[in-house]
C-alpha cells in the first residue's frame, strides 16, 4: 500500500486542479487540499483495494468540498437569520443602529469570503472552536482568519470614517466619513 508521501506526489497538482475548478477562492482551494490530505492519512487504514486509490481519493476530495459548502451555507443562513432579528426591532436594538450606520454593513460584505465568513459568525456569538467546526478547518485557521477580517476593517474606518489607531490598536476617534454609503456598494 502506497504511503502518504506517495499520495500527494502522484495526487497533489491534478487534485488541486480538480479543487480549483470546485471552489472559486484560491486561498479556500490550498486549505482544502491540506484537509483532503490530512483526511487521506488518517483514513488511508480503510482504503480495501489499493488499485481504486484514485476513485477513493477523489471520493474524500468530493465529500470535503461539499462539507466545505455546506459549512458555508449553513453560515450565511445563519448570517441572514441573525441580520433579520436585527431588523425586526432596530429603533431597540442599539447594536442594529450602529451596524446599519454608514459604512459597517458595505465594508463587512466586501471581506473576502473565508474572513467574512468567519467574521459574521464570531458576531452571533460563536465560539472560535465551534466555528472552525462547522467550517471543517483548524481552529489555528479561524483564528488567522478573524484577526486579518479586523485587519482589513480596521484599514477601512481608518482611511473612510477618520478613525485612527490607540495606543491599544483598537479605534478610536469620531466617525467622520468622507464617502456616503451607497458609494461603497
Amino acid at each position: 500500500m502506497e504511503g502518504t508521501t506517495e499520495i500527494w506526489e502522484t495526487f497533489s497538482s491534478q487534485l488541486l486542479n480538480f479543487i480549483k475548478s470546485k471552489v472559486s477562492n484560491k486561498e479556500d482551494a490550498y486549505d482544502l487540499l491540506q484537509e483532503i490530505f490530512i483526511k487521506i492519512h488518517t483514513q488511508l487504514n480503510r482504503l480495501e483495494d489499493e488499485q481504486k486509490i484514485e476513485a477513493w481519493v477523489y471520493q474524500i476530495s468530493r465529500y470535503t468540498i461539499q462539507d466545505y459548502y455546506r459549512g458555508y451555507y449553513r453560515a450565511s443562513q445563519k448570517m441572514n437569520e441573525s441580520v433579520e432579528q436585527l431588523q425586526e426591532t432596530p429603533e431597540e436594538n442599539q447594536a442594529y443602529q450602529q451596524v446599519a450606520y454608514c459604512c459597517w454593513e458595505p465594508f463587512v460584505t466586501q471581506l473576502p469570503e473565508k474572513y467574512r465568513i468567519v467574521f459574521e459568525l464570531s458576531l452571533q456569538g460563536h465560539k472560535q472552536a465551534a466555528i472552525a467546526q462547522q467550517l471543517n478547518t483548524s481552529l489555528s485557521n479561524v483564528k488567522m482568519r478573524l484577526q486579518r477580517a479586523k485587519e482589513m476593517l480596521k484599514k477601512e474606518f481608518i482611511s473612510c470614517c477618520g478613525y485612527h489607531l490607540g495606543e491599544n490598536g483598537k479605534l478610536k476617534g469620531d466617525q467622520d466619513c468622507q464617502r456616503h454609503c451607497h458609494e461603497h456598494s
